[in-house]
């Protein structure tokens, strides 16, 4: 192998690590097909007799093949933790203090799940918040970020579907998508309509 050659192995080392860095930050359906683009691109180059053209279907090669790296699937805390401010839903705040929240609604981006190794009937699941209130009831204002929401004795929940909880919220310490997370009882949630989120 000639210089040449060895020098566009830090571009396929570079690309490489841009696919990986960002796995999961977008559709990863994009990392197969932008493959597939490059490396077509690749053959159709590398097949003509003109040197340049074969170099650059090097080139594309490299490229083609770390787009296909990126779509490794990577643990969604590490995603979190690596580049949260590229994720959706990613802004969390709301407009009166979580300690003093006593309901909240949103819509559930996944469907509940049953907690495993649990002595009670108890389910979990992903809440994108959209508005809070006070306890007292004078204070209501707007709201974002994804909450955790474990429900005793709750029934199977579906994702689109909006929900009102009557109970506290807490700041989520763990690593992750979810800025909060809450409890209640099955009583405490009210199910409504199914809406995009």
């Amino acid at each position: 192998m000639n210089r040449g050659n060895l020098l566009r192995f830090p571009l396929f080392a570079s690309f490489l690590w841009l696919s990986i860095f960002l796995a999961g930050a977008v559709p990863g359906v994009l990392f197969p097909i932008t493959g597939l683009v490059f490396a077509a691109a690749a053959i159709v180059l590398g097949a003509t007799d003109d040197a340049r053209l074969k170099s650059t279907s090097l080139v594309l090669g490299f490229v083609g093949l770390a787009a296909f790296t990126g779509g490794i699937r990577v643990p969604e805390g590490t995603r979190w933790d690596r580049y949260p401010r590229l994720l959706p839903d990613s802004a969390s705040y709301t407009a009166i203090p979580p300690d003093r929240v006593e309901q909240f609604r949103g819509i559930l981006v996944a469907d509940s799940s049953a907690a495993a190794l649990s002595a009670e009937p108890l389910s979990r699941c992903a809440l994108k918040l959209e508005q809070v209130q006070s306890a007292d009831g004078q204070h209501r204002g707007e709201a974002a970020g994804c909450i955790l929401v474990w429900i005793r004795g709750g029934r199977i929940l579906y994702r689109g579907q909006e929900i009102v909880v009557h109970s506290g919220l807490s700041t989520h310490d763990e690593p992750g998508r979810f800025a909060y997370h809450s409890w209640a009882e099955a009583s405490q949630v009210e199910v409504g309509e199914f809406r995009r989120s």
